[in-house]
């Protein structure tokens, strides 16, 4: 298996955890304390003091691109030795995650099927999947619309009160499996960034400099270690307040985003424009009150919602995922109990299919795209 190129050296995983840390950090740190100057100062004088109200809110929003540019950053890095081909992005990526051996085994379980299924997307152009792309997306959107609680379950009639019955049952059976998959997912993809910093950070020179011939098994005690830290890290994402534990939430989601990020690293940049041009649209859609009108039409067509009044599907969901148990999706600020400010992970990924292709450009050719790519 090859091996991954970045983090290979104790730099590479002092920048790894700076970029992972910092912003969520600083944010912590800051932002409480820019809310609390500012209430003090308002209280004091009587009025609304503007000058600390525009700090705050200017601050909020450089933590939040700064979170998400680090994780862009990291995500192009991390992804400069990707395969050029799905299938075995996607089988190298998961021998990564839970170790070659385990992968392996997975594989022989599930015996020929999953082969012929890796060769098939090997084998798909690159044109093909930035088309599919998309598609899967605003289907995965529009099921996890589709099984919002409704807020009016005796408004629909005839087929669309069949609908909603079929969209109860559903909802039933998700909200009882989400929050062990949810779980799931953060603890393997948080493994994956702690062991490959921590295999950076405890590497020698002389295992840095031979790196290209490695594997990306990590030690044992690393892979121990990684396994640990992932555990702390999922544990205090979701058994601990979001008002405390938002900063940890939010390094969660990042380490969910690079993953992500590193799968869909397409290897040719029309495709990525092709890409990034049917996101563009996709947000137009799911952003406004179309998408969300026309559901609501489907399940009741005696509703009255126009687009105007809608609303959209993409917030819709991204509420929802605010309520009840943490759900990982947002990159967020809370001052207290009180969310002020997100971004979804699409901010991450999206960029990150560019940022990626400049970085394997830049390991081929020797050039510098990235860094412009980055400063945009």
């Amino acid at each position: 298996m090859r091996a991954l190129a970045w983090p290979v050296s104790q730099a590479d995983a002092l920048v790894h955890a700076s970029a992972l840390l910092l912003p969520a950090a600083g944010s912590a740190v800051l932002l409480p304390a820019l809310d609390a100057a500012y209430q003090v100062s308002s209280a004091a004088s009587g009025s609304t003091d503007f000058a600390l109200l525009l700090a705050f809110l200017l601050s909020k929003r450089a933590c939040l691109y700064a979170s998400a540019g680090a994780a862009v950053a990291v995500s192009a890095l991390r992804s400069r030795s990707a395969e050029p081909r799905t299938g075995a992005r996607l089988k190298s990526l998961t021998a990564e995650i839970f170790g070659s051996e385990a992968a392996a085994s997975l594989e022989a379980l599930e015996g020929r099927d999953t082969v012929q299924v890796l060769d098939s997307l090997d084998e798909s152009p690159a044109l093909a999947q930035a088309v599919a792309l998309p598609l899967i997306l605003s289907l995965l959107l529009l099921g996890s619309f589709a099984l919002l609680p409704n807020e009016d379950p005796g408004a629909a009639t005839g087929a669309g009160s069949m609908l909603a019955e079929g969209a109860d049952v559903l909802r039933a059976v998700a909200s009882g499996i989400a929050p062990l998959s949810n779980a799931a997912l953060c603890l393997v993809f948080c493994r994956a960034e702690a062991a490959a910093l921590l295999s950076a950070a405890t590497s020698t020179p002389d295992e840095s400099e031979g790196a290209s011939l490695a594997t990306a098994e990590p030690r044992p005690e690393v892979a121990a270690a990684a396994t640990a830290v992932a555990a702390v890290a999922t544990a205090a994402a979701f058994g601990l307040p979001s008002a405390v534990a938002w900063p940890v939430q939010n390094v969660v989601s990042i380490c969910i985003a690079i993953s992500v990020s590193r799968l869909l690293a397409l290897g040719r940049l029309l495709p990525i424009m092709l890409v990034l041009a049917a996101l563009a649209a996709y947000d137009v859609v799911f952003a406004g009150g179309v998408a969300s009108a026309t559901m609501a039409q489907t399940v009741d067509p005696s509703a009255a919602s126009t687009t105007a009044e809608a609303q959209s599907v993409m917030e819709s969901v991204a509420r929802s995922r605010l309520s009840g148990t943490w759900q990982p999706g947002l990159i967020q600020v809370r001052v207290g109990a009180r969310l002020t400010d997100g971004l979804g992970l699409g901010d991450i990924v999206f960029p990150s299919l560019l940022a990626g292709w400049a970085a394997r450009f830049d390991r081929r050719a020797g050039a510098a795209l990235l860094p412009a790519v980055l400063g945009g």
